[in-house]
């Protein structure tokens, strides 16, 4: 924290940012699911994948022993940079803000975070953009009435 507070205030902060992660997860489930609906799959794959390419830099950082970072801070800002970049820019910058909220306990780990998470999220734009797809192949084709199994 900026300044000294108990630690009981501080346990509290730090379950508090906790739980205001699970609202930026809840958040991008609604995003991905509506995308589903409109079968926009490529996108919500890449969604998925951004947190985990997070936590793997986050863990590798950590194993170099360099920086203590916040795990739910970082999954926050990998899901909001996501959305920001494969979705909705207005829910990804409002996703940002949540993400800043949640690390707002750790302020010295909240830029590390947002490092990471921007870096984890433009390794999985790179990877989405190297992997060739034709126009309309991301999109899942449902059988119409009465075609083939």
């Amino acid at each position: 924290m900026w300044f000294q507070v108990s630690p009981e205030i501080d346990a509290v902060l730090d379950s508090t940012a906790a739980d205001l992660a699970y609202v930026v997860y809840a958040i991008a489930g609604v995003v991905a699911v509506l995308a589903l609906r409109r079968r926009r799959v490529r996108p919500v794959v890449l969604l998925a994948a951004a947190p985990l390419v997070a936590y793997g830099l986050a863990r590798g950082l950590a194993h170099l022993d360099q920086h203590r970072t916040v795990p739910p801070a970082t999954a926050a800002f990998a899901i909001a940079y996501a959305i920001l970049l494969f979705f909705d820019r207005r829910v990804g910058l409002a996703l940002a803000a949540g993400a800043v909220v949640v690390g707002l306990d750790h302020p010295s780990d909240m830029a590390v975070a947002a490092a990471i998470a921007s870096l984890a999220v433009f390794v999985v734009h790179l990877g989405g953009s190297l992997v060739v797809v034709k126009e309309n192949r991301d999109r899942v084709r449902l059988p119409g009435p009465g075609a083939a199994g």
